[in-house]
């Protein structure tokens, strides 16, 4: 038996399928707009019509792709990012399939990606691009997500200190050796930490729009 529940002014389902839980948003303040939603839902499952049979056999990667052609759609400047975006999370999590993505698959990728250097403040931008990814997919018609995953932002990290005035970087740049001096620069001239700057590719660099 399913349930109906209030979020706010907003009701909610909760019903089964094979012991599995799932939750969704009835868009209505009414009750008994929420109740027929649910008594549909119901049916559906007996009867095999289910809305989340579909779902089901979305993988990651399908995300990503919509994910990447929603910016192409809408013209967004930032597609470079987007497409990185996608070949991360399309190597990370493979053929994976959404239904089978859970919290502890997000703590795994916050791991990995702070073993490679990356700050919080990037990888909150790449748990931005995936929760984005599975909204998208809740959104569609009939939808490939039917149930979002609790997606976190991790903390930022504490106010740098110890800034170089512009004479004692001049200093220091010219103590050290070639290979040195560019990281050194970005890092003075854009605040960007040790990490962030040594992952960089020259592909991630647009002199022409700074």
């Amino acid at each position: 038996m399913g349930t109906v529940y209030r979020r706010g002014s907003t009701y909610w389902l909760k019903y089964y399928r094979s012991g599995r839980p799932y939750r969704e948003s009835a868009h209505s303040d009414k009750i008994t707009e929420a109740k027929r939603l649910l008594s549909l839902r119901e049916g559906q499952v007996v009867e095999g019509r289910f809305p989340g049979l579909r779902a089901e056999k979305i993988r990651i990667e399908e995300l990503a792709q919509d994910y990447v052609r929603d910016y192409e759609i809408n013209g967004r400047t930032s597609i470079k990012d987007a497409k990185r975006y996608k070949q991360l999370f399309a190597g990370l999590f493979s053929s994976m399939r959404v239904v089978d993505f859970r919290s502890d698959h997000v703590d795994a990728f916050i791991d990995r990606r702070q073993k490679d250097g990356a700050a919080n403040a990037t990888i909150n931008r790449e748990l931005g691009a995936l929760r984005r990814m599975f909204r998208l997919g809740a959104k569609q018609r009939p939808p490939k997500v039917v149930q979002l995953p609790v997606i976190p932002r991790l903390k930022k990290e504490h106010i740098r200190t110890g800034f170089f005035e512009r004479d004692e970087f001049l200093a220091m740049r010219g103590a050290l050796p070639d290979h040195q001096k560019v990281p050194l620069t970005i890092g003075y001239w854009t605040g960007m930490r040790r990490g962030e700057i040594l992952m960089l590719r020259w592909e991630q660099v647009d002199l022409k729009r700074r």
